[in-house]
C-alpha cells in the first residue's frame, strides 16, 4: 500500500507537467500557426517613396512639429492629442494593377478617412471629435480600384481622429497587387473581423450559460469569478469592435482601463477559488490592489486634463496586469505543490495556457507597444474547454450525487423501518406498563378499600358486634367500591363526550338504586375540549368518586350533575357535582379521596376546587381548559 502511494506521488507532478507541455504545444504549434499566425512569404507590397505628416487639426489647430512629422514615418511612438491629423503616402506604378491595388493600413486611430489622389475612398462613421465613432479599430482590406490610380506617382492622404489623448504609431500602410492581398491576407482579414465576432459570440454565450449554473448553483464562489473572467474578456473583446460606442474621450478610456485591470485582478482570484483551498487574506490583497489601480486611473482619466492621462493609466494596468498574472501563477504553482495527488491536471493545464496568453497580451502592450492576436483569437477556445472539463467533472460529481443519494434513501428506508418496528415495542411497552400499572393500582384498591372493609366487618363479627344494619351498610359499601373498580377497569371511549355518555349511562341506574335522586343537566352549545382516552378516563375516575363520596357520606338525598361552558374562558368547560347533603365543612371530607381527585385533576392539567353548596350540601367543580396537557393521562397518579 505504502509503495503504491509513493509511486503515485511521484508520477502525478509528471502526468501535470505532460498535460501542460501537451496543452502549450497544441496551441503554439497547431493552433496559432494554423489559424493565427499563418506564414506569409510570397508576396511582394509597392515601394514607398514617401510618408509623412503633412498637417493637423487639433484642439489647439497647432501645427505638427519636424519632430512629429519626422516620427510620423518611423516605428517611434509619438504622442498625438485629441484632435484630427493627415498623413501623406506616395508611391510609384509603372503600370496601373488591372484588378487594382489593396491598402492595408497600420494606424492607430480611432477612425480614418482615405483619400486617393484627391478622391475619396473609404469614410467609415462619424469624424465628429465631440461624437466619433471608432471604425478605425476594425482593420479591413481596402481596395483602390484602377480607375482612381494613374501611371507613375500615385498620392493617398490618410485623415486620423484621436479621441484621446494617446502615445501611437502610424507606419506606412502596406500595399499590393489585391488578388495577391486577398490571397496572402483573406485568412488575417478573416481572423481579424469575422473570427473576432465570433470569438465575441462565444464568450458571451459562455457568460450567460456560467451565469445561470451561477444562479443555480449551491457553491456559487469558483462560478462567480469564472463568470468574471469570461464576462470581463468578452466585453474588453467587444470594446475594440464597438464602433458606435456612446461614452468617448476620457470617459471610454477610462472604461477600457477599468475592465482590463478587472480582468488581471480575476486571475489570481479565480485560481485561488478553484484551488479549493481559497485564503481570505490572499482575496483582500488581490481585491485591494485592484482598488488602488482603479484609484489610481480614476484620479487621471477623470479629474486630470493631461495628455499623458491614458498613457499613463495605460502602463499602470499593463505593470500592475503583469503582478496580478504573477500572483497568479505564485498562487497555482504553491497548490499544486502543496497538493500533489491534484486530479484535475488538464483544467490546471488549460488555466496555465490561459494565463500566460494573458502575460503575453499585457507584456506585448507595455513593452512592444503593439497588441497581441493570441489573447482575443485564442482564449475564447480554451476558456471554452477549460468550463467543459470543469462541467464534465461536475456533471460526473452530480451522477455520484445522485447514487448518493439512491443509497442514502435506501439508509432512510432502512432506518424509518427500524424505527417503526421501535414505536411499535415501545407501544407494546407502554401498553404492558400501563397494564402493570392498573393492576398495582386494583390490588392498592383492593387492599386498602374492600381488604380493610372485610377485616373490619370480620372483627366486628369475632368481638360479637355485627349489628346487622351495620353489616348491610358494609356490604353496601363493598358493593360500591367493587363497581367503582369495575367502571374505572372497563373502557369510557375516547373522547370526553363519550366518556360523560358512558358516565351518565352507569351513574344514573346506581344513584337512583340508592334512593337518590339524579339530575343531569349536560347542554352544552360549543363543542367540547378534545381529550385522549387516558385523559378522559381522567375525568371519568374523577365524576365517579365525587359520586360515591356523596352517596356514602353526604347525608342528602339528590345528586345533581351539571356540564357548561366556562364563561370567562371561552372552549373551556365546568363540571359540577352537587349533593343536597350536611355541606364539606359539616363532614370534613378531607379523607375521602380528595386528594386523589387533585392529583388526577392536575395529571390533565384541570382545575378542581370543593365548597359547600347554596342552600346546602357539597359542590365539587371541575375545570378543564381548552388545551390540555400534551402527555395529559399517560401515567395515572394514583397508580
Amino acid at each position: 500500500m505504502n509503495i503504491e502511494k509513493s509511486k503515485f506521488w511521484v508520477l502525478t507532478p509528471w502526468r501535470l507537467l505532460l498535460a501542460v507541455s501537451a496543452v502549450q504545444l497544441v496551441f503554439w504549434l497547431v493552433v496559432d500557426p494554423v489559424f493565427i499566425n499563418i506564414d506569409r512569404p510570397n508576396f511582394k507590397p509597392y515601394e514607398i517613396t514617401e510618408h509623412r505628416l503633412i498637417r493637423t487639426t487639433s484642439q489647439g489647430d497647432t501645427k505638427p512639429s519636424e519632430e512629429a512629422m519626422a516620427k510620423a514615418a518611423s516605428a517611434e511612438p509619438s504622442l498625438f492629442a485629441k484632435g484630427l491629423y493627415t498623413i501623406r503616402t506616395d508611391f510609384d506604378l509603372p503600370v496601373v494593377p488591372e484588378n487594382g491595388i489593396a491598402l492595408l493600413d497600420n494606424y492607430a486611430g480611432d477612425n480614418s478617412r482615405f483619400y486617393v489622389n484627391g478622391k475619396l475612398l473609404a469614410a467609415p462613421g462619424s469624424m465628429d471629435l465631440e461624437k466619433p465613432t471608432y471604425h478605425g479599430l476594425i482593420k479591413r482590406i481596402n481596395n483602390i480600384p484602377s480607375s482612381m490610380l494613374v501611371d507613375g506617382t500615385n498620392k493617398i492622404e490618410t485623415t486620423l481622429l484621436f479621441g484621446l489623448s494617446r502615445e501611437a504609431i502610424t507606419p506606412p500602410p502596406l500595399l499590393l497587387d489585391f488578388k495577391e492581398a486577398e490571397r496572402e491576407f483573406g485568412w488575417a482579414a478573416f481572423m481579424i473581423h469575422e473570427a473576432r465576432i465570433i470569438s465575441i459570440i462565444a464568450g458571451a454565450v459562455l457568460s450567460l450559460f456560467l451565469l445561470t449554473a451561477l444562479i443555480r448553483s449551491r457553491d456559487k464562489s469558483i462560478l462567480f469569478w469564472l463568470f468574471c473572467l469570461s464576462a470581463s474578456w468578452t466585453f474588453h473583446n467587444f470594446y475594440y469592435f464597438w464602433v458606435n460606442i456612446p461614452i468617448h474621450g476620457q470617459l471610454r478610456g477610462y472604461v477600457y482601463c477599468l475592465v482590463t485591470l478587472f480582468l488581471s485582478a480575476c486571475w489570481p482570484i479565480f485560481v485561488d477559488r478553484w484551488s479549493g483551498y481559497p485564503k481570505r487574506w490572499f482575496f483582500v490583497l488581490m481585491l485591494g490592489a485592484f482598488a488602488v489601480g482603479a484609484i489610481g486611473i480614476t484620479y487621471w482619466l477623470l479629474f486630470t486634463n493631461s495628455v499623458h492621462a491614458f498613457d499613463n493609466s495605460a502602463a499602470l494596468i499593463d505593470k500592475m496586469g503583469l503582478a496580478f498574472m504573477a500572483a497568479f501563477l505564485a498562487r497555482l504553482a504553491w497548490h499544486l505543490a502543496r497538493k500533489r495527488d491534484e486530479k484535475r491536471i488538464w483544467e490546471a493545464a488549460i488555466i496555465v495556457l490561459l494565463g500566460l496568453l494573458f502575460i503575453l497580451f499585457l507584456y506585448n502592450n507595455l513593452f512592444l507597444g503593439r497588441s497581441s492576436p493570441h489573447l482575443r483569437l485564442g482564449q475564447p477556445l480554451f476558456l471554452l474547454a477549460f468550463a467543459i472539463a470543469f462541467f464534465a467533472r461536475n456533471f460526473q460529481l452530480f451522477q455520484s450525487s445522485a447514487q448518493i443519494s439512491e443509497l442514502l434513501q435506501g439508509k432512510l428506508n432502512l432506518r424509518e423501518a427500524e424505527l417503526e418496528e421501535a414505536h411499535v415495542r415501545e407501544k407494546q411497552l407502554v401498553r404492558e406498563q400501563a397494564y402493570g400499572d392498573e393492576r398495582q393500582r386494583i390490588m392498592r384498591d383492593m387492599h386498602d378499600g374492600i381488604g380493610s372493609s372485610l377485616m373490619s366487618m370480620l372483627f366486628a363479627a369475632k368481638n360479637g358486634n355485627a349489628k346487622p344494619e351495620k353489616v348491610a351498610d358494609d356490604l353496601q359499601h363493598l358493593i360500591d367500591e367493587m363497581r367503582l373498580m369495575i367502571d374505572s377497569i372497563d373502557t369510557v371511549g375516547e373522547s370526553l363526550s363519550s366518556a360523560l355518555g358512558t358516565f351518565r349511562k352507569r351513574v344514573q341506574s346506581r344513584v337512583e338504586a340508592a334512593k337518590f335522586k339524579f339530575v343531569w343537566n349536560g347542554a352544552l352549545d360549543k363543542k367540547l375540549p378534545t381529550l385522549g382516552s387516558r385523559q378522559a378516563l381522567q375525568v371519568f375516575r374523577i365524576m365517579q368518586e365525587a359520586v360515591a363520596n356523596a352517596l356514602k357520606h353526604s347525608g342528602g338525598d339528590t345528586v345533581s350533575i351539571t356540564i357548561q361552558p366556562d364563561p370567562q374562558d371561552l372552549g373551556s368547560v365546568r363540571i359540577s357535582i352537587v349533593d343536597n347533603g350536611l355541606g364539606i365543612t359539616t363532614t370534613n371530607k378531607n379523607g375521602y379521596g380528595l386528594d386523589n381527585m387533585r392529583a388526577r385533576a392536575a395529571a390533565i392539567g384541570a382545575e378542581i376546587s370543593f365548597s359547600d353548596a347554596e342552600p346546602k350540601g357539597t359542590c365539587v367543580e371541575l375545570h378543564i381548559p381548552k388545551q390540555v396537557m400534551p402527555d395529559a393521562g399517560k401515567d395515572d397518579p394514583i397508580a
